[in-house]
């Protein structure tokens, strides 16, 4: 079966450990896919703001799943195709827990990303990581996101909580009383979105809408936020590095994130005349 569309994760999986470049490999061959007609789609735990300018400037990317699946946009026409949004109440609920923690939070609204003045202070040092800073950076600050969820009165696409890690399991029983979906990707974080919204619910309303099947898409990826999309895809990859669960569930590993994996699994089951044959 040819695969018509490839969902990528970014962290950990096309991007290098930096979170920021990929390879040169990589980069060629989601290329090389897209010249052969595949349709290429980034896969994100990040909102679309955050999307790496190494993704955004491969020409012939038209959609992206963000917001870990709580949105998909279509680039081209600059519009949201889906979405399956935090409504305001509950949103409130999840950041009025949070302020009882010493926890970094941060909001993904409208595409873009919003934090706390001054919250990145209340992560402890064994928490604390270059990504978490470097994003950091580039939110837009509020004095408290409680409040600023209330004042737009309009639902949010995730909310990320990184806590100390004394705090970290008795924080998530917490949140496991509403109705929300809770993963990771990594770094020790807590993703949030609604309940029922990951990359994998995402992937099957954009390749419903593009007419694609299952067994004619891959997925590749590296955590826990992956799970969904890999168990849906007709062709599920790890890289190398992945968690052992992902690891467990995949059809095929590849090379770590940092050694072009994802050109290699791009290369032997899109690119090459022998097609899937695993």
């Amino acid at each position: 079966m040819q695969i018509k569309l490839i969902a990528l994760d970014m962290d950990g999986t096309t991007l290098n450990d930096n979170h920021i470049t990929m390879t040169k490999k990589n980069r060629r061959a989601i290329s090389a896919a897209i010249a052969k007609g595949t349709t290429v789609v980034p896969a994100t735990g990040r909102t679309y703001c955050d999307l790496p300018y190494d993704i955004k400037r491969i020409p012939g990317i038209r959609y992206v799943i963000s917001s870990n699946g709580s949105s998909v946009i279509d680039l081209e026409k600059n519009e949201q195709i889906y979405s399956n949004l935090i409504e305001v109440q509950v949103a409130v609920k999840v950041l009025d827990i949070l302020a009882d923690y010493d926890a970094y939070g941060e909001l993904y609204f409208g595409g873009k990303a919003y934090a706390q003045r001054h919250s990145f202070s209340r992560i402890d040092s064994s928490t604390r990581s270059l990504p978490v800073a470097f994003f950091y950076a580039k939110r837009k600050k509020v004095s408290n996101l409680s409040e600023f969820v209330r004042q737009q009165g309009k639902p949010i696409e995730k909310i990320e909580i990184v806590p100390s890690l004394s705090h970290k399991d008795e924080l998530i029983e917490h949140l496991k009383e509403l109705p929300i979906t809770i993963t990771t990707s990594g770094m020790n974080s807590i993703e949030i979105t609604n309940l029922g919204a990951n990359k994998g619910d995402a992937l099957v309303h954009i390749s419903q809408y593009l007419g694609i099947e299952a067994s004619e898409s891959m997925a590749i990826g590296d955590n826990f936020n992956d799970m969904e999309m890999l168990s849906w895809a007709g062709l599920s990859i790890a890289v190398a590095n992945a968690d052992d669960a992902i690891r467990n569930i995949a059809d095929f590993v590849t090379l770590k994130n940092s050694q072009s994996g994802v050109a290699h699994a791009i290369n032997r089951f899109v690119l090459s005349n022998h097609g899937i044959g695993l």
